[in-house]
């Protein structure tokens, strides 16, 4: 373009056709992942979610240690107790909704810290329950996981040193 003049009509729609193209290119991603979880979804083998736990435990024993498998297992344990009140018998027919749901449930009486770690592990589940066919790719990451603030980190309860010397022996 040469200085001073005008804008051609070309120049002028460029800005728009690009953001029209951002748009469209989200629009059809989104569409796309909705085409392939369903055509994912009549693949999938129907797995129930105390199967799905003991294969996740299965693969995951020789890559976590024993006290990490142990802290999931309880962690999951929630999830599997949440499956069977609602009727959650096949892992296939989990949402997004469904798993907002369960977060709603898990977070009675627990801390935002505690929450974060439950549904961390439960994507972690989740994804590993893709390679057994039994979840939609895109399920993993509908699990919402909170952001928590540095003061839900750690408490601030302290014991006493008797209490901590009678814990330590």
């Amino acid at each position: 373009m040469r200085e001073n003049s005008p804008p051609t009509d070309d120049e002028n729609s460029a800005p728009d056709a690009e953001a029209s193209s951002e748009t469209t290119t989200e629009l059809d991603r989104a569409d796309l992942a909705t085409v392939i979880d369903e055509i994912t979804q009549n693949d999938l083998s129907a797995l129930t979610p105390e199967e799905g736990l003991e294969m996740y435990k299965q693969v995951r024993k020789d890559e976590l240690t024993d006290s990490t498998i142990r802290t999931q297992d309880s962690r999951l344990s929630y999830f599997i107790e949440w499956c069977d009140e609602v009727g959650i018998t096949n892992l296939n027919k989990l949402t997004g909704r469904d798993l907002l749901r369960f977060r709603t449930w898990r977070s009675e009486n627990l801390r935002p810290v505690s929450i974060k770690a439950n549904m961390r592990t439960l994507r972690l589940f989740l994804e590993q329950c893709v390679k057994f066919d039994a979840v939609a790719r895109s399920l993993p990451e509908k699990v919402d996981i909170p952001s928590v603030d540095e003061d839900d980190v750690s408490r601030d309860e302290f014991i006493s040193s008797e209490r901590a010397e009678l814990i330590l022996e």
